[in-house]
C-alpha cells in the first residue's frame, strides 16, 4: 500500500494559529502580513523549518510520497504570495530532498498544492516539487500549457460531486479524466473530502478510474 506523507503549507499553519480556527477572509492573518511583515515572515520562516523537519521524517518512517497543502494559497495576492510564500515553498522542495540525499535515501516524489493560486501555476513550475496539484476551478488544460511538459499534474474533480448520485459522480469523474489526457497525471480530487461525505461514493469515484483506465487499456 502506497503510503502519502503530507504537512500543512507554512502560510495556511500560520493562519490557523492566528485566526484560531477556520475563517471567512483571515483577516486576522492576514493583517500580521500588512501590519507586522518581519513578525510574518518570522513565523513562516519558522513553521518552514519546523515543517522540513516533519516531511524528512516521515519519509524516514516510510512515506513514498509528499504532498504540502498550502490550502489558503488562494486568500492572498500575487504579490503577497511571491513576497511570503514562493520563497519558502521553493525552500522546502529544495531542502527535504537535500536531507534525504545526505541521510543516504533517494528522494520522494513531492507535490505542492496552492488551493485557489490560479496566478502561481508558472512560479511552481519553477520549484523543485514533481507534482503539481490544481483544484476544481482550474481548467486541465490550460494548466498543462502554463506548467509545461515536464511537471505532473494532479486532480482535480470537485468534492462536492460526492454528494451527487453514481452517474454523475461517473460522468463527471470521466470528463476530469478526459480533460487530462493521459501525459504525466494522477487522478485525484480537487481538495480534501467532507466529514459528511460517504465512503462508498468515493468507492464510485475509483471504480470510475479504474473503469476509464480499462477502456484505455483495451484501446492501445
Amino acid at each position: 500500500m502506497p503510503l502519502f506523507g503530507f504537512c500543512g503549507g507554512p502560510w495556511t499553519v500560520m493562519a490557523y494559529m492566528i485566526e484560531g480556527g477556520g475563517s471567512k477572509n483571515f483577516s486576522k492573518a492576514k493583517t500580521w502580513l500588512f501590519k507586522y511583515p518581519d513578525a510574518a515572515a518570522d513565523a513562516i520562516n519558522l513553521i518552514t523549518t519546523v515543517s522540513i523537519e516533519y516531511l524528512v521524517g516521515q519519509v524516514k518512517a516510510g512515506a513514498q510520497l509528499l504532498q504540502v497543502f498550502e490550502s489558503w494559497a488562494g486568500e492572498l495576492s500575487e504579490s503577497m504570495f511571491r513576497k511570503f510564500l514562493l520563497p519558502v515553498l521553493k525552500t522546502i522542495a529544495t531542502t527535504v530532498k537535500q536531507r534525504l540525499r545526505d541521510a543516504g535515501i533517494e528522494p520522494v516524489p513531492m507535490v505542492i498544492f496552492a488551493k485557489g493560486a490560479h496566478y502561481a501555476l508558472e512560479d511552481l513550475a519553477t520549484t523543485e516539487f514533481d507534482v503539481i496539484q490544481i483544484d476544481w476551478t482550474m481548467d486541465p488544460v490550460e494548466a498543462r500549457k502554463r506548467v509545461g511538459p515536464n511537471k505532473t499534474l494532479q486532480g482535480n474533480l470537485d468534492p462536492c460531486t460526492l454528494y451527487g448520485d453514481d452517474d454523475v459522480i461517473s460522468s463527471e469523474t470521466e470528463a476530469m479524466v478526459t480533460s487530462f489526457g493521459t501525459h504525466r497525471y494522477i487522478a485525484n480530487l480537487g481538495h480534501g473530502m467532507h466529514p459528511t461525505h460517504k465512503p462508498e461514493k468515493l468507492k464510485v469515484f475509483v471504480d470510475a478510474l479504474h473503469a476509464h483506465s480499462e477502456r484505455h487499456a483495451a484501446a492501445l
